[in-house]
């Protein structure tokens, strides 16, 4: 599943190692203090990936509910941020892992609505033929 997962975000755009590149820039600009640099810096222009990121590592260690709030924390905080799209992909992922399947389809649905014609709506619109 980790496989499939890392392929569909790398087939979105997704650079995996962006986030090791992310960090080394975040180091570099804080001293080695990313997480405190973010809260005192909370509209720095690389915050929006960095709550992504954070929000990946807890997706993968299987912290769903953990993984799903700091997800949702990405579009409250960065509304227009590009990760908005791939948190909201993976909010749906979660739903359906924690088989809160009407909310994972009301999600999916709001992505292909929102961002008709880009690779996430096409991703979305394929999850929601998988699960009705």
């Amino acid at each position: 599943a980790d496989q499939q997962g890392a392929q569909m975000l790398y087939d979105a755009g997704y650079d995996p190692r962006a986030m090791a590149q992310f960090f080394e820039i975040i180091e570099a600009e804080s001293g080695n203090r990313g997480i405190e640099f973010l809260s005192s810096h909370p509209n720095h222009k690389f915050a929006p990936d960095a709550y992504y990121f954070l929000a990946d590592i807890l997706f993968q260690q299987e912290n769903f509910a953990d993984a799903l709030e700091a997800f949702r924390e990405v579009q409250r905080r960065f509304p227009t941020a590009s990760r908005v799209p791939d948190s909201l992909y993976r909010i749906a992922v979660i739903q359906i892992e924690m088989d809160d399947l009407d909310e994972a389809e009301q999600t999916l649905q709001r992505i292909v609505n929102t961002y008709a014609g880009s690779i996430m709506a096409e991703l979305a619109a394929d999850k929601l033929d998988e699960i009705r």
